[in-house]
């Protein structure tokens, strides 16, 4: 589950970042759930982790899903798509 928590953190960041282009703002609608669901994984992934040696694919996952739900929350703002 480390290593999922990870790539699901990547996959969401990059989507984020794709859907700052110019008519592609609707794909933050996507990246907003799916970014709370990775948030939470990462959390339990360091919750039940027992060795408190490999705790790094989940935090960088959990940085990256968190860093992906301001960006797509302020674009939706700014993109007049939370009115």
């Amino acid at each position: 589950m480390r290593t999922l928590t990870l790539v699901w953190g990547i996959v969401v960041i990059s989507f984020a970042f794709i859907a700052l282009v110019p008519c592609l703002g609707w794909m933050n609608w996507f990246v907003i759930p799916i970014a709370m669901i990775g948030a939470v994984l990462a959390i339990i992934d360091l919750a039940t982790n027992k060795d408190q040696q490999n705790i790094a694919y989940p935090i960088a996952g959990l940085i990256c899903c968190l860093g992906a739900l301001p960006i797509s929350i302020v674009r939706l703002i700014v993109g007049v798509g939370i009115i």
